[in-house]
C-alpha cells in the first residue's frame, strides 16, 4: 500500500533534493522518499553509541544538542581567528 504526502519545503531543502534527482536521473519524489527511508531505518546513527554515556548538568542537552554544538563551534572559531 502506498500513501500520498504533500510537503512544503524551503529552498535550502528543495534545491539539494532537486540537484540530486537530476544527477541520478530520478524523479524528485524518489530521491525524497529514499532520503526519508534512510533516515528512518538507519539504526547505525554514528552518535547513537554515545547516548547516555556522559553525565551532564545541562537539563535540556538531549533536545538542544545542536544549539550547544553550534555555540561550541562558534567559540572555537573565534579562538582560532588569525591563525
Amino acid at each position: 500500500m502506498t500513501h500520498h504526502v504533500t510537503l512544503e519545503l524551503s529552498d535550502e531543502i528543495y534545491q539539494p533534493l532537486l540537484e540530486t534527482a537530476q544527477l541520478r536521473g530520478q524523479p524528485l519524489e524518489t530521491v525524497a522518499q529514499d532520503c526519508l527511508a534512510r533516515t528512518l531505518h538507519d539504526k547505525h546513527w554514528p552518535l547513537l553509541r554515545w547516548c547516555g554515556a556522559f553525565e551532564s548538568n545541562v537539563p535540556d542537552l538531549a533536545t538542544e544538542h545542536d544549539k550547544y554544538l553550534g555555540q561550541a563551534l562558534a567559540e572555537e572559531l573565534k579562538g582560532n581567528r588569525g591563525q
